[in-house]
């Protein structure tokens, strides 16, 4: 069994759980960085530490995982990072002319989620007619803008997976003391999603409509539909986890999302209430 060297950036309330969960795989030995380097953490002084790493995972803030992003990807160093990533970046004409020999993957865990899952195959051809989705937490940090990169990010990653994104028209408002959002798809596809941190407790709901009045839901990990309910055993964080290995097993270069979060991040930035 191949041991790959994971460098984790960011030791804050999720980088620490990305370090639990890692902990538990045999084929990772981690080293954690920080900026500075206490509780068990190395100080982070210069980018050039980084390099001799299989894998970095970003989970900082969004000015520093861009960059580190950006490192990474020049320097062809596999990179995962948190969103959000290249929220601001306007110039990424650098990119356009390089080969990369690298993966750049942005932790959508739920699109990832969805994948593993094979819901587009459960669906099984059918049109997607409209999509609800809620997303929240009961953390309070419910300002418009940092729900806005906190969780639009998520729902324009599914609302890629379920459909290519051909925006006819968006509006969102304040809604139940959270955030409501509707976006028109020119195919006619509808998404609404409720979402914010002013929830009584943490949601993850999913529901989609397709073909004749038939639906498909997730809600909290859980996969039903309208004939019977499916218990999921990997959670998504794990579903992360197996993606990162299967592309280092592979040397596989994937930089897909990068251009995907950079046709997200165009949206979002317009979006206000």
């Amino acid at each position: 069994m191949k041991v790959y060297r994971l460098c984790l950036i960011g030791y804050g309330k999720w980088g620490n759980i990305i370090a639990k969960n890692f902990s538990r795989y045999k084929n990772f030995n981690l080293t954690v960085f920080t900026k500075s380097g206490k509780k068990n953490t190395k100080k982070l002084v210069n980018y050039n530490q980084l390099l001799n790493f299989d894998l970095l995972y970003a989970a900082t803030n969004k000015n520093i995982n861009t960059k580190l992003s950006k490192y990474a990807l020049l320097n062809n160093i596999n990179i995962i990072s948190e969103k959000p990533v290249f929220h601001n970046l306007k110039n990424i004409n650098e990119f356009r002319i390089k080969k990369f020999k690298c993966f750049f993957k942005v932790n959508y865990i739920y699109k990832i989620f969805n994948n593993y899952l094979k819901i587009k195959k459960k669906i099984r051809g059918g049109k997607i007619k409209k999509i609800f989705i809620l997303f929240g937490s009961n953390s309070k940090k419910n300002s418009f803008s940092y729900c806005k990169w906190e969780w639009l990010p998520h729902i324009f990653s599914l609302l890629d997976y379920y459909s290519n994104i051909n925006i006819k028209s968006i509006k969102v408002k304040k809604k139940f003391n959270n955030y409501f959002i509707n976006i028109r798809l020119k195919n006619n596809v509808v998404l609404n999603c409720l979402y914010g941190n002013n929830f009584k407790k943490k949601i993850r709901y999913q529901k989609v409509y397709y073909g004749n009045k038939k639906f498909l839901k997730l809600v909290n990990n859980n996969l039903l539909n309208s004939k019977r309910q499916n218990i999921i055993k990997i959670t998504p964080i794990e579903t992360v986890i197996n993606l990162l290995v299967s592309l280092l097993k592979k040397n596989k270069m994937d930089i897909k999302d990068l251009n995907d979060t950079i046709s997200y991040n165009k949206y979002i930035r317009k979006i206000n209430l």
